[in-house]
This record gives structure tokens, sequence and C-alpha cells, in this order.
């Protein structure tokens, strides 16, 4: 008998210690919470989802899916957290967000995520392929989302009218809006690192109505074509630095209208030949996704905001940090039998938040 007891202890402890290891969702509802298994745990903890309702996912690798339910989806991190010997959660395959009021944060997107509903606040998460913000609803509606300490490894598009991306404390590989004249399609950037690879010819970035603060803004393209392009004159930039191929990135935007139809100087940005005196290790060209984006100790001092803080990524009143702020889920088990009472007994270990 003893030894049968001993065999079933042990069986139980490969069974947590299975699913210790294994991709695990939690779901939060009212106060009860449900665990979810395998590459689809989060397709199946979205599914079983109510708006309002929180999901939390382990370290590994999950299936994407669409959201279509008003949850805060919170995942152990967008990089590896080698000091607590947290793994990244990592989603796989194309994500359509398509519900207003969703919060996602600490994930590493694989694939296309697009973000095609409103007031989506995104934060701590690595985007390596492209990201797009869409409007299918009704044109009298504003599509308005956010990111927030967020890496976008590819493009970031803007698409259809009435649609705005707030950026902060984030950095975008290449930011794209599609037209110059509607003035619907906007970007409202704070803190950040933008790159674009310019329009086409000698044209103008592909970046157009939009408004840029305490910024590091800079032409990513390798294609001489592009070394004369320049920021639009639609665009509103204040306490920025620029680079690229010959000086002119803020020669439209170096002024603009009081509302009186007075021209109003604005000397407020920073044009710099050289990236690598700006960044410890960042020169515009030589890209990779482990890129801290920090600035020398004499650019930190010199190139400040608006706020009097350096500009870019560490800057402003969120500095960048790729760890998530929230509790990270470590283990879910579940009991085999429920109790007498009709009860089922749920083991979670989470890391606490930072």
């Amino acid at each position: 008998m003893k030894k049968l007891l001993l065999l079933f202890a042990t069986m139980l402890v490969a069974v947590a210690a299975t699913h210790a290891q294994t991709p695990t969702a939690t779901l939060s509802h009212e106060g009860t919470v449900k665990c979810f298994y395998g590459a689809d745990a989060f397709k199946d903890a979205v599914t079983a989802a109510a708006d309002g309702d929180e999901i939390t996912l382990s370290s590994g690798v999950f299936n994407a899916t669409n959201i279509t339910r008003a949850v805060n989806v919170k995942g152990a991190g967008m990089v590896a957290d080698t000091i607590n010997n947290v793994e990244k959660t990592v989603v796989s395959g194309n994500l359509l967000v398509r519900k207003d009021n969703v919060n996602i944060s600490g994930i590493y997107f694989t694939t296309v995520v697009y973000l095609d509903s409103t007031n989506i606040k995104v934060n701590k998460c690595t985007f390596a392929s492209n990201l797009y913000c869409s409007n299918n609803s009704p044109s009298s509606k504003l599509i308005e989302n956010y990111l927030y300490n967020c890496r976008c490894l590819k493009s970031v598009s803007l698409n259809n009218q009435r649609t705005k991306l707030n950026v902060v404390n984030s950095y975008i590989y290449e930011a794209r809006t599609p037209t110059t004249s509607n003035s619907t399609i906007s970007f409202f950037v704070v803190n950040s690192i933008i790159g674009s690879s310019g329009g086409s010819g000698n044209g103008p970035l592909n970046i157009y109505n939009s408004t840029f603060y305490n910024s590091i803004i800079f032409n990513c393209s390798t294609t001489s074509n592009y070394i004369n392009c320049g920021l639009s004159s639609s665009n509103f930039v204040y306490y920025c630095v620029g680079k690229n191929g010959n000086g002119t990135i803020f020669d439209q935007v170096l002024g603009y209208g009081d509302g009186s139809g007075n021209y109003v100087p604005n000397n407020t940005n920073t044009v710099v030949n050289d990236l690598s005196t700006v960044f410890k290790t960042f020169n515009g060209q030589n890209y990779n996704e482990y890129e801290t984006f920090e600035l020398t100790t004499t650019a930190a001092s010199t190139y400040l905001g608006d706020d009097h803080t350096q500009v870019g990524m560490y800057g402003g009143s969120m500095p960048y940090s790729p760890f998530p702020s929230h509790p990270i889920i470590t283990k879910c088990t579940v009991a085999e039998k429920s109790t007498p009472q009709g009860t089922l007994s749920v083991d979670i270990e989470v890391k606490p938040a930072q």
C-alpha cells in the first residue's frame, strides 16, 4: 500500500512538473480562475473569456488568435529575464484585435499584428513583424491606440481614415502614414526613436500629419536614393534630434503658424551628422533586435526634451524597460478531483511585480 501511495505521489509531482513547463494560460473571471495548457491555451482562454476578464500567459510559445473580448492579456515578458530565470512569452501567428478597450503587455509577437479597434493599449511588447493600425469601423469613429515601452522591428503602418497611434518611450524601425492629404491619419510620438525609409525618389519621409516631442528621428534606408529625405511640413516636431544624408531632415518643420497667420520659428530641434555620437552602439544601419538604444553620457546630458530629461526612450515620465511591471505566472496546477463541497483546488505560483 505504501509503495502504491508513493507511486501515486510521484505521478502527481510529474504531472505538476509537466504543466509547469507547458505553455499555460490562466483566465480570471469574477473571482474564479481557470487554467488552460498547451500551444492553444491562449486561444482557449480568449474563447472562454468575457469582457473585463484577465488572461495571464506563462513563458513559452502560444498560437495566435483573434481577440474579440475586452480582455487584459499579460505575458511573462518580451525578453528573457536572466536574473530571475524567466523566459519570454511568444505568440506565433497573425494576431487580430477586433474589440475596443483591450490591454496587452509582456509579449513577443513573431508575425503580423492588426489593431482593428480603438483604445487598445500595448505595453512592453516586441513586434518582430509588421504592425498595422486599421479602421474598419464607421468613418465617424476615431481609432486611437497606444504603444508604451514597445519595440517594433519592422514597419508600423496606419491604414484608412481617422486612425491615430500614440507612441511613448518606444522604438519603431519604420513608421508609415499612407497619404499627404488626409489629416485624420497621424502618429503622436513622445520620447521615442522613429525611423523611416523615405518616400519615392528623394521625397519626404513617409510620415505625414504627425507630432513628435523629445524623440530621435532618422532615415533608416541604406539606399542612396533616399539620402535627401526630410520630414514634410505637415508634421509638428519639437525638441527632437534628427539625422539623414545631408542634414535637411527638419528643414520643412523649422517653423509653424500661431493661428493668426504669423510664422513662429521653431529652434528646438537638432540635426546630427552621425548617430554614433548619440547612441552608445547604434549607428542607424547595423541594427539588431537586442539593441538597447542607450544614449552616450554626453548625448544624454546635451539633448534634452521640453521636460529637461534626455530625448529618446529613457527620458520622460515612463523610461523604457523591457520587463513587465505585473506579476508573472511561473506555475499553475489543478487538482485531479474536486472537494466534497464541489470546489476544485488550483495552485498558482507567480513572480511578484518588479
